[in-house]
């Protein structure tokens, strides 16, 4: 499902909202499926959480890197 070329490189919490939304506009009946408005607002969320988890992940390596122990 995910592209092998991330290299596991990605949150797993965005890839199962990721397919929540997936979900979401592959509904069978139109009615039920959101307005591409909802849908770009909720991936553009999606990247701006990622991101902000990415960078968080990538403090706390680089400062346990710099630890003694």
């Amino acid at each position: 499902m995910v592209d092998p070329a991330l290299r596991g490189l990605y949150p797993p919490k965005s890839v199962s909202r990721f397919a929540d939304i997936i979900a979401l506009c592959a509904q069978a009946e139109p009615e039920f499926r959101p307005p591409m408005s909802e849908v770009v607002q909720a991936l553009m969320r999606l990247v701006q959480r990622s991101s902000m988890n990415m960078r968080d992940d990538i403090t706390i390596s680089s400062q346990m890197g710099d630890s003694d122990c």
